[in-house]
């Protein structure tokens, strides 16, 4: 890859990341606070870390070898899958639960699937998918005008899964994993 190629796949990465903060210019696409509330330690988080960017490294370089270059709804839902299964994970290893289970099966993004979580949690995920679809598709345009589908589609489509994974980690770090009110108001629950 070229100089060019690394500084336009640094700076897609970094606008992904920062579309998904609360602020006056991302009222559609941010819902990360930056504010912490379950914490593991530098060196878990490296680990999840290393082994979310290896998977999505395998992911694209299986689409690449199969000569398949997912579109801009089929990417959205892959990014939708990442962010979620990256929260399980930490939600498990928060909770000191086996991580080995969370698998990464493509074809559960096309169909339906439900991360192994309790469902307060899952609601949580759920009325974020709004803020989630419109950061994929802002992200998707800004790739678009920027050059970032030039450089090659096993890196591109990696970075962009890695926001996922990036973004649903940092998520994950602010949820409070007892709080019901959103799966309560969903159901009607008082």
């Amino acid at each position: 890859m070229t100089k060019k190629e690394i500084e336009i796949n640094k700076a897609f990465i970094k606008k992904g990341i920062d579309m998904s903060l609360v602020s006056a210019e991302n009222l559609e696409t941010g819902f990360i606070s930056g504010q912490v509330r379950n914490q593991l330690d530098n060196q878990e988080m490296i680990e999840i870390a290393t082994a979310l960017r290896s998977i999505t490294q395998t992911i694209a370089k299986l689409f690449e070898e199969r000569n398949t270059i997912p579109n801009q709804v089929q990417s959205g839902l892959i990014f939708q899958y990442f962010f979620d299964r990256s929260v399980e994970i930490f939600y498990k290893q928060y909770h000191g639960i086996e991580t080995d289970s969370v698998s990464f099966n493509i074809q559960e993004i096309f169909d339906y699937y439900e991360p192994d979580l309790p469902y307060n949690v899952q609601q949580i995920l759920t009325n974020r998918v709004r803020n989630i679809a419109a950061l994929t598709s802002s992200l998707w345009s800004f790739m678009e005008s920027t050059g970032v589908f030039d450089t090659p589609f096993n890196v591109w489509f990696s970075n962009f899964l890695s926001v996922a994974t990036t973004i649903g980690l940092k998520f994950a770090q602010e949820i409070d994993f007892e709080d019901e009110s959103e799966l309560n108001a969903f159901l009607n629950i008082d």
